[in-house]
């Protein structure tokens, strides 16, 4: 198992778990020996993947609330139409549940990965260190949709909760509510529902769908994926212009478009009022302050960037990125033990991360001057692309170890012949943090 989490295997690393357990209990009777199950939970939360670097940092308290994932609800009917409705749904219980502190809630990266490879809640269970799990489907019924939905023990597989609902399309907007109402008493049948009726005016269906299609394409890595999410979140609007966290994501999806932290001024000025704009028509939603951050990151502002975090975080604790943003920034303003603690933290929320993780939790272990740890976590990007190469020259500078510094610059001037510093941006990092990475590139012998 450590071979392989340490070759970035991680799911089959747990895998591999799973499958010598069930052959201990068939064969032997016996259990995993409590080494190995140790072993199997360093990976699941990161810790063995980091492969010395998270390890060294004092873990969180341990979590005395129940863990929930939420899975992609299946698409029984097959209609491709339906497929987003699946995800959006699943995502939008995901974020509810995480509102309220009865729970730690599993960001849905996770649960989607978890999703391409097993259904069984035991699995899922194993996989994803969680006590209960729940499980949709939709199902198109001429004019109407179908849908059920389960809460089940993944220590017995045992069914707490089911419900099934017929939903007509100006119903659906309002399905995750409903599941939460039902959800909550079945997890602790001593806690009250704390849920109130939420007054607040749901966006139109229209609105709703080209938000997830946005949303979706802003996460997406091909060429025109930037400027179809433009097309869509503007069709959200226009069908429903008091949509807040459609507007909020307008805003942003202008500055991942002009390249973050390349975005001209006025745009940047025009983006940032559209999300403040989306914060007052809907100040209970925490993506939209988490998107604030991200957009205040590039104004240079950091205090104002962790206070929109901080925001998000406490409507919102079990959202890893957000976590994992307000971590970031913690480090940048000088407070490196509490930002690594909460990005292990967000390691843990979010076992199956996107690759985005390793390159801003390298960073910031180079800002706290942790440089063998940095370039531990950097080399788990695969296929690396300029400048998280650049980190890892600037790291084996700052060791001394410059024929290993002058190896990877070699390889960058190989990739991109003509490479020069002065197309270096600053980033998310201070002024002060981003000469230290430039000084120790130059060291390296990249050319400026």
């Amino acid at each position: 198992m450590q071979m392989l989490a340490r070759d970035n295997k991680r799911t089959d690393a747990l895998k591999l778990y799973g499958q010598c357990e069930a052959a201990l209990a068939e064969d032997l009777g016996v259990k995993a020996a409590r080494e190995t199950e140790q072993v199997y939970r360093d990976i699941l939360s990161g810790g063995e993947a980091v492969a010395g670097a998270a390890d060294k940092i004092a873990p969180p308290a341990a979590d005395e609330r129940p863990s929930i994932a939420v899975m992609p609800f299946q698409n029984i009917s097959r209609e491709s139409d339906l497929d987003v409705l699946c995800e959006g749904l699943a995502e939008d219980i995901t974020s509810g549940l995480g509102r309220f502190r009865l729970f730690s809630v599993i960001d849905r990266f996770s649960s989607v990965e978890v999703a391409k490879c097993t259904s069984d809640a035991l699995e899922i269970g194993k996989r994803l260190g969680v006590d209960l799990v729940v499980q949709g489907s939709l199902q198109r019924l001429q004019d109407s949709l179908r849908m059920t939905v389960k809460l089940v023990d993944t220590s017995t597989r045992a069914q707490k909760w089911s419900g099934q609902f017929s939903l007509k399309a100006v119903d659906i907007l309002s399905a995750p509510d409903k599941i939460m109402a039902a959800v909550l008493p079945s997890i602790n049948s001593q806690v009250e529902s704390t849920l109130l009726e939420r007054s607040r005016r749901k966006p139109t269906l229209a609105a709703y769908e080209h938000l997830l299609v946005g949303i979706k394409h802003l996460r997406g890595y091909e060429p025109d994926d930037n400027r179809l999410a433009i097309e869509h979140f503007e069709k959200a609007l226009a069908s429903d212009p008091g949509f807040a966290l459609a507007m909020a994501y307008r805003g942003f999806a202008d500055i991942v478009y002009h390249g973050y932290d390349a975005t001209p001024p006025d745009i940047l000025d025009a983006a940032l009022a559209l999300i403040r704009r989306a914060s007052v028509l809907d100040p209970d939603e925490p993506r939209i302050w988490w998107l604030m951050g991200i957009a205040l990151t590039y104004s240079g502002d950091l205090a104002a960037e962790e206070q929109c975090y901080r925001k998000s975080v406490d409507l919102n604790p079990s959202d890893a990125n957000a976590l994992a943003s307000l971590a970031l920034v913690s480090v940048a303003r000088g407070k490196h033990e509490l930002g690594l603690s909460m990005f292990k933290e967000a390691f843990r929320l979010n076992p199956y991360h996107p690759e985005w993780y390793w390159i801003d939790f390298g960073s910031m272990l180079y800002a706290c001057e942790r440089y063998e740890e940095a370039i531990e976590a950097f080399s788990h990007r695969r296929d690396p692309h300029v400048w998280v190469l650049c980190r890892i020259a600037a790291c084996y500078a700052q060791l001394d170890r410059m024929a290993e510094a002058k190896a990877i610059v070699g390889k960058i001037m190989k990739m991109r012949p003509g490479f020069r510093l002065s197309e270096q941006r600053s980033g998310s990092w201070c002024a002060e943090d981003t000469a230290r990475f430039r000084a120790a590139m130059i060291k390296a012998g990249l050319p400026e």
